[in-house]
């Protein structure tokens, strides 16, 4: 018997590969048409504005961190005061004491500026033309516009005078809560005001200072900022994209410690203004329990970053986890 030469071997080898790998695939092909699959399920336009198409570039942009941004640490809800929440001590106040931390001790200077000039560069992107801002963009506009005026009115109130914007943060917080009403319309007007906003913003980054008449001179209800789903939303931001990444392993920890710290300043005082006047159930035991608990963990955050502690931040993260889920439970 003749023995083939070693090509006609490795022909009649790759002739037998090719015939099995052909009834794999026809096996394949029988099963994977007899298999019955749910249809995938479609949404509104209304539906899919709740959510941020791409989180890194609808809503976290701006520069990176800087150095030098991390706060002292301080308990920013005060044990004494979270203990007296809990068994109904009197000496608390309807809103859970939210008056008693100050912004300086959850947000830095450079994280409330920066916060600032990434609004600008928001506004930018998503206001380009009429068309784009009427067939739906002016949902993500309202809320970037609702965000700036949250943060002027912190930088308004905040506790150290040397801060950029802080002559012109009064004024500015009205125009842009106003224009955040307005802009819920997505009618031509509002996107015509917006561009009047982002004139504000490009003259605030010069230097310049805003002129006009201010109806209030402070906040009396922060709701008419930020409702709590606009917060609830950029909390989740902030959280699933940016902070949740970066400690969800010590490798991915080490080397990101300024970005962390900037996340939870930002979580601190969208949790913050969930006790402030004129937000709903702030006279709910449970509720501001559950706010208190993501309070302290942001606090022991910033704890374990300065102490290169990467087990503490494992175990706020978990507490914030668990206080989100505990708390969605019953309020929405």
């Amino acid at each position: 018997m003749r023995v083939p030469s070693f090509w006609g071997q490795m022909a009649l080898s790759g002739c037998c590969f090719l015939l099995a790998g052909c009834t794999l695939w026809g096996a394949w092909n029988q099963i994977r048409q007899a298999t019955k699959r749910a249809k995938p399920p479609t949404f509104t336009e209304e539906q899919k504005a709740i959510f941020f198409r791409d989180v890194f570039k609808e809503a976290l942009v701006g520069e990176r961190p800087k150095k030098g941004m991390l706060l002292p640490l301080v308990d920013l809800m005060g044990e004494n005061n979270h203990q007296a929440n809990r068994e109904g001590d009197p000496g608390g106040n309807e809103q859970g004491n939210a008056d008693s931390v100050t912004w300086a001790s959850m947000i830095s200077v450079e994280t409330l500026e920066d916060s600032i000039k990434a609004g600008k560069t928001r506004l930018d992107q998503l206001v380009t033309t009429p068309k784009k801002f009427t067939s739906g963009g002016y949902r993500q506009a309202q809320l970037e516009l609702a965000k700036l005026a949250f943060y002027f009115a912190i930088i308004e109130n905040y506790e150290e005078s040397e801060i950029r914007f802080k002559e012109s943060a009064p004024l500015a917080r009205q125009r842009f809560a106003q224009t955040a009403r307005a802009a819920r319309k997505g009618d031509l007007a509002a996107f015509n005001e917006i561009k009047e906003r982002k004139l504000d913003l490009a003259d605030l980054l010069q230097g310049q200072t805003l002129s006009g008449t201010l109806a209030k001179e402070t906040v009396e209800n922060w709701s008419h900022l930020l409702t709590r789903t606009d917060i609830m939303r950029q909390f989740e931001a902030v959280y699933d994209e940016g902070l949740a990444p970066l400690i969800a392993g010590e490798e991915e920890f080490q080397g990101s410690q300024e970005e962390i710290a900037v996340y939870t300043q930002q979580l601190a005082v969208f949790a913050h203004v969930l006790k402030k006047k004129g937000m709903p159930d702030i006279t709910d035991e449970d509720y501001l329990f559950s706010v208190d608990q993501i309070l302290s963990a942001t606090g022991k955050i910033q704890e374990g970053i300065k102490l290169n502690d990467f087990s503490a931040l494992e175990k706020a993260n978990a507490n914030i986890f668990q206080a989100c889920l505990e708390c969605h439970e019953y309020y929405r």
